[in-house]
């Protein structure tokens, strides 16, 4: 048996008695759930679409900055000298 749709609004009447936090996750979750083309119509009124497009000069995303930092790290970009010797192997005490 398929289920009943929900009732929007019921549904406006519920969201309107949620406190302020979850609120803001049940927005979160239907900004993930609309399509892109319905987003400016979410906004309308709120803030202009062009100042929220993506910058053309960032990178893509988290997968983008990690592999930089791999192929980065891979060429040594990061090392850092550091000078170990049988006196200061451990932290605290314990083994590293």
């Amino acid at each position: 048996m398929a289920t009943p749709p929900i009732d929007r609004d019921k549904l406006r009447v519920f969201v309107r008695q949620l406190d302020d936090e979850d609120l803001l996750v049940l927005l979160d979750r239907a900004i993930d759930l609309l399509p892109k083309t319905k987003l400016p119509k979410l906004i309308k009124g709120y803030a202009r679409p062009a100042d929220l497009r993506p910058d053309q000069n960032t990178t893509a995303g988290l997968l983008g900055a990690a592999r930089r930092f791999h192929r980065e790290s891979l060429k040594g970009q990061y090392y850092e000298d550091s000078n170990v010797n049988s006196k200061n192997p451990t932290r605290s005490g314990t083994a590293i």
